[in-house]
């Protein structure tokens, strides 16, 4: 409780990494601690890393993503307007349309896609980290934020260089990153 009053109070971020063997109750703390940080007043958002070859390994990260878009049950159809309403009140920059696409995991628009196809990998990956950052603190200026990643000793590299992403951006601001891991 300390460390959501700590994250919330101070601005500064908290990160935690829960680890035990299967079936010690990771989940059950996980709920706890959703329930208080609801009770602070803080919006939680869950990403689940799938046992490693048995899923898409943005996953986890799309999850978060979309959650943090505030619509994680939309549609495919949907994802478009999402991106474009996040853009006009301000969650993200335009010009991070693109990657808020990639990260959303829906295809590129006709305007982006040969820009986005074009880009180097470090360009691509740059910018992905631009425009996380910049949603997760946007969303901080609305409530501090807990966000959950579950199961990371599945997490492939991507996945892993995306929540290291999420731990800088929480350093100075009302974030809680929660891991959990098996040991």
């Amino acid at each position: 409780e300390s460390l959501l009053e700590d994250a919330r109070e101070a601005d500064r971020g908290r990160i935690l990494l829960i680890r035990g063997e299967a079936g010690m109750g990771k989940t059950r703390l996980l709920s706890e601690i959703v329930g208080m940080s609801e009770a602070k007043g803080f919006r939680h958002h869950r990403g689940l890393i799938v046992d490693y070859g048995s899923g898409d390994a943005r996953s986890a990260i799309r999850m978060i993503v979309r959650s943090l878009l505030a619509t994680p049950n939309s549609t495919a159809e949907d994802w478009g307007r999402v991106i474009q309403q996040s853009i006009q009140t301000g969650l993200v920059a335009t010009e991070r349309e693109p990657f808020l696409t990639d990260m959303v995991g829906i295809a590129q628009t006709t305007q982006w896609a040969a820009i986005y196809d074009a880009m180097a990998h470090e360009t691509r990956e740059r910018g992905k980290q631009e425009t996380l950052t910049e949603l997760v603190t946007t969303a901080t200026q609305q409530a501090p934020q807990l966000i959950i990643a579950e199961d990371i000793h599945w997490a492939d590299r991507t996945t892993m260089k995306r929540l290291e992403w999420i731990a800088a951006a929480a350093a100075d601001l009302p974030i809680v990153l929660v891991m959990t891991a098996r040991t």
